[in-house]
């Protein structure tokens, strides 16, 4: 991945104008992100780190509230409170009653999105390096023609790329598809 630079002019009244270059995975990566912030039902709201290593110890702390949906910041206490008999894990939530709904809504969009991402990671690492090229600017909205002219490429071979992408993922709508690109790229 290249490494992010930036450019500064400045001008003769003092204003500067800045611009960033970056790899165009981290500028997919970026526009799929903008398409989550822009969608109001996705609980997602994803992070950034420099480093891997940052990125852990985020994952490792509590659960930070103050960064869930407005309906469900109230004061909400989960404890972990062990195994069942068969095994299952026993979590209880203390929430004002009136938050109740809008909590177990909120959870089961988590625990949706995490199944997602664990059941179909192996669809996604299925598909060729130019698949997963061809991914990103079918999730930006590109034509076939458009994707061709980027990628260098005959419509035709766009057209099979496409193809195999929804075999390989299993899916038939371009919203599935935008799911994929959002998890694993």
């Amino acid at each position: 991945m290249r490494a992010i630079s930036k450019v500064i002019d400045t001008f003769p009244d003092g204003h500067h104008k800045m611009a960033f270059v970056i790899g165009r995975f981290v500028k997919t990566h970026l526009d799929v992100l903008k398409l989550i912030s822009e969608d109001p039902d996705t609980p997602l709201r994803p992070k950034h780190f420099a480093t891997e290593q940052e990125a852990r110890a985020w994952l490792d702390q509590k659960v930070d509230w103050n960064n869930t949906p407005r309906n469900i910041q109230e004061e909400i206490s989960i404890t972990y409170k062990g195994l069942d008999k068969e095994g299952k894990a026993l979590i209880e939530f203390k929430v004002e009653a009136n938050q109740l709904t809008n909590t177990l809504t909120y959870l089961e969009k988590v625990l949706s999105e995490n199944d997602f991402a664990r059941e179909n990671y192996m669809k996604f690492s299925m598909l060729t390096a130019r698949e997963k090229e061809a991914l990103r600017y079918i999730v930006k909205g590109h034509s076939n023609q458009e994707i061709a002219n980027k990628m260098f490429v005959s419509v035709n071979t766009i057209r099979t790329h496409r193809n195999r992408i929804w075999k390989k993922l299993g899916i038939k709508r371009f919203n599935d598809c935008v799911k994929f690109a959002t998890f694993f790229d």
